[in-house]
């Protein structure tokens, strides 16, 4: 009887601990996914005072920028989207793959003016929305 109830306990331990370090998790791979994407919007415009225009998708981004984390299984692929949104300009995607592909935020969006957007399940959010707040501010 013991046995079962410590079997009991274990088990509603687990149902709570598992979802939320499920989450933690994910929200370090999104932290990280961020931080490269404005790396990636900072490089693009180093860039462009070398050469005097953006990185197109074929350039690509350099090598490490690409893929988060930058070792092990990738979580993150780190594009230039193409074509670009406007003439002269550029955005940067950050779109979750593997474990991380159910993620709520979905895909991170920076531009060449540091508007930040996020798109959910197919919907563009930009500016000061909810969605774009709370994915990006934490």
């Amino acid at each position: 009887m013991e046995v079962i109830v410590t079997m009991m306990v274990i088990a509603i331990l687990s149902a709570i601990a598992i979802p939320n370090y499920t989450a933690y998790v994910q929200r370090g791979y999104r932290s990280e996914a961020k931080s490269m994407l404005l790396a990636a919007a900072q490089w693009q415009q180093r860039f462009r005072t070398e050469t005097n225009a953006y990185a197109l998708a074929a350039t690509g981004l350099p090598v490490g920028m690409d893929v988060v984390p930058a070792t092990g299984a990738a979580r993150y692929n780190v594009t230039i989207e193409d074509p670009p949104p406007v003439v002269g300009g550029f955005r940067l995607l950050a779109t979750p793959v593997g474990a991380q592909a159910g993620d709520e935020c979905g895909v991170f969006r920076v531009d060449h003016l540091g508007a930040r957007s996020v798109v959910i399940a197919t919907v563009p959010y930009t500016g000061g929305s909810a969605e774009v707040t709370r994915c990006w501010g934490r």
